[in-house]
């Protein structure tokens, strides 16, 4: 352990003599801008924790050391920061005197929550500022803390300069003769480009007092920097130093200059500065800050829900008998929300706490606690409603304010769903019990939940798309989360790797976790059978959609088995369905190509004429029930005409 603690020291030293060569600002913006964009198409942004580390370098988390002799460019900053953040990560996963007292959950937290720190999206956690804290204008002003409309400004402003800023440096770049990005870009992390454009970048980008007063008044920005600048850093433990820095992400950097390093931090620190603001007025504001939390949370979780999925049925404040408790002179729980679309039903249940700074700094308790209270009580709760909707009907509010009674005898899947106001998806999907799926009559109980936070949730219900992809992508974000070997460092680890893999692809991860040894990283594993299904597909991506905007009988399972088995299919094959157009021309006869299985099929027919005979064209096909898309000569678009075969009926 101490050469351990010698090597982190020096690589941090090595680092810091580094950042010593190069301006505060430009050092700091670069490695911002780095950490945003690509150097080129294949390789990756620099992880936004690396420009934390250097902030706090910067701030005195080492003790001063002698700078270089010569300057020395963003690339190698890089690699030095890279280098004393490994031994770091070493070290905090050799305390074992620390580790060692917290369970398999508590540990992948502490250490993922400091090495994978991704900010997440801030565009939708500052709707939630302006939501949450809009009705609390009369509490902030009294302890002279900007309002949330103000808030919001700032982090709008930031923004604005920094962007500003960069467009500043490309013209002065394009009059230098310098090329565009991302070569530009490339050239200055090498240290090619002229001093004499590199140099006030970090200036350009960044902001002064009178430019954030401007902005957002005078007290308003006054408070901002007094509880959001970081300012010197003493501490030699790694997880606190960053812990802070998230919690104050403004840095100055000279001549009364201002940036915001990893700028979705200081969106993610709006909140917790409001809430301290609103706690201090007192208990009464406070319970309604939390009772608000708690309001939004539940509710945009299942509006978000709601408008990707297009539902048959929404319904929140849910009544049943306890399905564990005999007595019945005990009050009947309650569920948070129940979405019903076709033949699946999420269980969704809102919790809107969140770490504490002790949490996030290690504590032991402090974790568990939060742990049990989010994630398996929630989890409980979710298990609970679904076992009381097994055992008969239950009650809920529907969209129109009326209480109503559903029966889930049509449900064939339930999947719970724990939405969090704050993100916890650093948390090891251990945490949550997982339990195998459980077989009820004609119906399957995904025992493990998906747990995501709601600024998450918007992201990901408008990005995956159409409303059966985002349920494939549900299904298999709880299949893995029942799987301790495969942990992620945020819900856009788990989404960029379905996106890029497509369905099978994420099965290849799991099948790959089962045979290797724990803790296989979610992005790490590149392995694909053959093409995926992607929204670029000929022609599955637009039977997808034509599914999802008509919803005819079927429409729903039809689509799942597109996603899942169709992609390398012959229906996703446009060769051979431009042939079959050709064939039908020459022999007049009908040509049907199908996928799935005994129960379900998908299939696309060409005919010669509308309306083809579904049962006789089929006939030697097993399966059940078939939905068809039929293409006529007149009218070769495959998706304009919608048959269903139900061979029981």
């Amino acid at each position: 352990m101490t050469e351990l603690m010698k090597d982190r020291d020096e690589a941090r030293k090595a680092a810091q003599v580094l950042l010593g060569g190069l301006d505060k600002g430009d050092v700091v913006a670069s490695l911002q801008m780095a950490s945003l964009i690509p150097l080129t198409k294949g390789s990756s942004k620099i992880p936004s924790v690396l420009v934390e580390y250097a902030q706090a370098l910067l701030l005195g988390f080492m003790p001063t050391v002698d700078s270089p002799k010569k300057p020395v460019s963003i690339d190698e900053v890089e690699t030095a920061l890279a280098r004393a953040i490994s031994y770091d990560q070493q070290w905090h996963t050799n305390r074992n005197e620390l580790l060692a007292e917290l369970d398999p959950a508590s540990q992948q937290f502490y250490i993922s929550n400091l090495y994978s720190h991704d900010p997440g999206p801030a565009l939708a956690e500052l709707y939630r500022v302006v939501d949450v804290y809009s009705e609390f204008e009369e509490e902030l002003i009294s302890v002279g803390a900007p309002t949330a409309e103000q808030a919001a400004k700032v982090a709008i402003f930031v923004d604005d300069a920094f962007q500003d800023g960069i467009s500043e440096f490309f013209k002065i770049a394009r009059k230098a003769g310098l090329p565009l990005m991302p070569k530009l870009f490339k050239m200055m992390k090498r240290g090619r480009i002229p001093g004499d454009v590199i140099s006030g970048f970090g200036q350009a980008v960044s902001f002064t007092v009178e430019d954030l007063e401007q902005a957002v008044g005078a007290d308003a920005a006054r408070y901002l920097l007094v509880n959001l600048l970081s300012t010197g850093l003493r501490d030699n433990h790694t997880l606190k130093v960053l812990a802070e820095l998230r919690l104050k992400p403004l840095m100055q950097i000279g001549d009364g200059r201002y940036l915001a390093p990893v700028y979705p931090n200081l969106v993610h620190a709006l909140a917790p500065m409001l809430d301290e603001a609103i706690k201090s007025v007192g208990r009464g504001a406070s319970e309604r800050l939390q009772k608000a939390k708690s309001s939004y949370t539940e509710r945009q979780a299942l509006e978000v829900l709601s408008r990707a999925l297009k539902p048959d049925l929404v319904l929140r404040s849910l009544r049943y008998p306890d399905p564990d408790r005999a007595a019945t002179n005990v009050v009947p729980p309650e569920g948070d929300g129940l979405i019903v679309l076709g033949h699946v039903a999420l269980v969704v249940e809102a919790k809107a706490g969140g770490f504490s700074p002790s949490a996030q700094a290690g504590d032991v308790k402090a974790i568990r606690g939060v742990v049990q209270k989010l994630i398996t009580d929630a989890q409980a709760q979710a298990h609970r409603t679904i076992r009381a909707m097994q055992a008969g009907p239950i009650t809920g509010v529907d969209e129109s304010g009326a209480r109503v009674e559903f029966h889930a005898s049509q449900v064939k899947t339930f999947f719970p769903v724990v939405v969090t106001l704050e993100d916890l998806s650093s948390v090891s999907p251990r945490v949550h019990s997982p339990m195998p799926a459980e077989e009820f009559e004609d119906a399957r109980f995904v025992a493990n939940p998906w747990i995501t936070n709601v600024d998450d949730l918007s992201w990901i219900a408008s990005t995956i798309k159409p409303a059966a992809r985002l349920l494939n992508y549900i299904d298999l974000r709880c299949l893995i989360s029942g799987m301790p070997q495969v942990t992620a460092a945020s819900e856009a680890d788990w989404m960029v790797k379905y996106l890029d893999s497509g369905p099978q692809g994420v099965i290849n991860v799991i099948d790959v976790a089962q045979e290797v040894a724990p803790n296989i990283a979610f992005i790490a594993t590149r392995e694909r059978r053959g093409t995926q299904l992607s929204p670029s597909s000929v022609p599955l991506a637009g039977l997808l959609d034509a599914l999802d905007s008509r919803r005819p009988p079927g429409w729903l399972m039809a689509s799942l088995i597109v996603i899942s088995h169709c992609a390398n299919s012959e229906l996703a094959d446009s060769r051979k369905l431009r042939s079959d157009l050709d064939s039908v021309r020459k022999n007049g006869k009908a040509v049907m190509r199908a996928v799935g299985s005994d129960s379900w099929a998908v299939a696309i027919c060409t005919t010669p004429t509308p309306g083809v005979d579904l049962r006789s064209a089929t006939a030697n096909y097993p399966a059940e029930k078939i939905v068809a898309f039929e293409r006529t000569l007149d009218n070769s678009e495959p998706y304009t005409n919608f048959l269903y075969l139900d061979r029981k009926v």
